[in-house]
C-alpha cells in the first residue's frame, strides 16, 4: 500500500477520496506537533463544546479569524 492514495472519480466535482497509511499519519501528525499536550487539551476542549452544541457554522475560511 502506498502511504497515501488521491482519487476522484469526477475532476470536475471538485470531491476527493484520500487513503492515508496510519504510520504515515502519525508520522506526520508527530512532525506537526500534533501530540503535544496543549494540542490534545484543545482537541478534548473542542469535542467538549460539539457536545454540548457549542457550534459555530463557517462560510468560509475567514469566518474563523
Amino acid at each position: 500500500m502506498s502511504l497515501m492514495t488521491i482519487t476522484t472519480k469526477n475532476p470536475k466535482s471538485k470531491k476527493y477520496n484520500v487513503s492515508v497509511d496510519v504510520f504515515a499519519l502519525e508520522r506526520i501528525a508527530g512532525s506537526l506537533g500534533l501530540f503535544q499536550p496543549k494540542f490534545l487539551k484543545d482537541l478534548n476542549q473542542s469535542l467538549h463544546d460539539m457536545k454540548n452544541g457549542r457550534l459555530v457554522r463557517a462560510k468560509s475560511l475567514k469566518d474563523l479569524r
